[in-house]
């Protein structure tokens, strides 16, 4: 899974469509990919799945304006 500003919608859909198939393992060495860091060793596939899904959009399509982010951290 590559870094990129702009993905093509399809590309991105099958790319999150694929964290389905993969292992905890897996999905963990996706965590290393894109977050550059460890995943806690209890995560569980769920929210593994939803964190990376979250990531290829953030990366793929923008994160979150300046203030909505802000916002975000008070609550």
């Amino acid at each position: 899974m590559e870094q990129r500003a702009c993905a093509e919608p399809e590309q991105l859909a099958q790319e999150i469509a694929a964290l389905t198939s993969l292992s905890v393992k897996a999905l963990k060495g996706c965590w290393r990919s894109l977050y550059g860091s460890e995943p806690h060793r209890r995560m569980r596939r769920e929210l593994l799945t939803r964190a990376l899904t979250y990531r290829l959009q953030e990366r793929a399509l923008g994160g979150l304006k300046r203030p909505r982010a802000e916002c975000s951290r008070v609550v």
